[in-house]
């Protein structure tokens, strides 16, 4: 499995969830990951966001891609690699076993109740019918 580019997902990308079918071209994963460094929170009722936060830990799954669905990973995201910017941004990280990932994070604005516990992790879309997610805005 060290073929390929990897992608660290922690919300609508995960097996189950609403957008995992782009994944079912990937070619290795899913495979259960922790990633130090950052926070996740529900940033709309649809979807979390990773944010940097030193003390926080997400929960999720690394996926082998090629560089198409990387490109089709990055327009889901609203992610422009020629200008790093969008309402996601792609980063390089490292997970807790040191493999090193790519990984979304959010550029939006968060607040402390919208973080999604690292005990509740991984995401699922039943965890913003049960809180009261931000707007995004």
């Amino acid at each position: 499995m060290n073929q390929g580019i990897k992608v660290f997902v922690y919300g609508t990308l995960l097996k189950g969830q609403s957008n995992h079918r782009l994944l079912h071209r990937a070619l290795a994963g899913p495979v259960a990951a922790e990633v130090w460094g950052y926070a996740l929170y529900q940033v709309t009722p649809a979807y979390p966001g990773a944010v940097p936060d030193e003390a926080g830990k997400i929960k999720g799954e690394i996926y082998w891609v090629d560089e198409e669905l990387l490109r089709e990973l990055d327009e889901l995201e609203d992610y422009d690699p020629d200008t790093h910017s969008g309402l996601y941004i792609r980063q390089k990280t490292r997970t807790v076993d040191q493999q090193e990932v790519y990984i979304y994070v959010w550029t939006g604005p968060v607040r402390q109740e919208w973080e999604v516990p690292y005990e509740q992790q991984p995401w699922h879309s039943d965890w913003a019918g049960d809180q009261n997610p931000g707007t995004g805005n």
